[in-house]
């Protein structure tokens, strides 16, 4: 959630070196770093393992009213602080070669930030009790928990139910 791309980052260092004397450069590199640091969650993870290296945001977790933040949430504002330090730092360079460069790099960092096409998909399996008739026996509007427990990373149950005319209800889901 908080991959920024070599171009742009390339770009806020620019924006970062050649503003600095600028009071919101300072802020927003300075707001962009601890958000990033803590968009990072509370143990370090490298290559889809995690270490035993705690970071920061374990000391948020812990204090109340704060701890039910997710970490990947706060790379919101490590965007609206790099867009903050890009706009400061792209503004005022009247030259039509700057803008001209300016305008390569940003079309370069918005192509780094493309995701790989196709998109990696799989055929959804409906088992045949959804699509047999055999659901007609759960009375229309009835309530039915299904395992695997429909979640935000289970939703094959909600197809399942879609698969069956939607004449149940099923606990769980969005």
């Amino acid at each position: 959630g908080s991959y920024l791309g070599v171009p742009l980052i390339a770009l806020l260092g620019f924006s970062l070196v050649h503003r600095w004397r600028i009071r919101w450069v300072r802020f927003a590199a300075v707001m962009l770093l601890a958000m990033f640091v803590l968009s990072l969650g509370p143990r370090m993870v490298i290559d889809g393992h995690t270490t035993g290296i705690p970071l920061p945001f374990v000391a948020i977790s812990k204090i109340p009213l704060l701890d039910n933040i997710r970490a990947v949430r706060l790379s919101l504002f490590v965007w609206f602080f790099a867009a903050l330090l890009l706009a400061i730092g792209l503004a005022g360079r009247a030259t039509w070669r700057w803008q001209l460069l300016s305008g390569l790099l940003c079309a370069a960092a918005v192509v780094a930030l493309i995701p790989s096409w196709p998109y990696p998909t799989a055929p959804a399996a409906i088992p045949p009790y959804f699509t047999s008739g055999a659901a007609e026996r759960i009375p229309e509007g009835g309530v039915v928990l299904i395992s695997p427990y429909p979640s935000v990373a289970e939703v094959q149950p909600q197809l399942w139910q879609a698969a069956a005319g939607m004449r149940f209800q099923i606990i769980g889901g969005d």
